[in-house]
């Protein structure tokens, strides 16, 4: 759980150094 949460933490960053 704690990994899974850490990949979206890191997807949503990456989203928004994307925008």
């Amino acid at each position: 759980v704690m990994a899974q949460r850490a990949l979206a933490d890191a997807m949503e960053l990456m989203a928004n150094a994307m925008a």
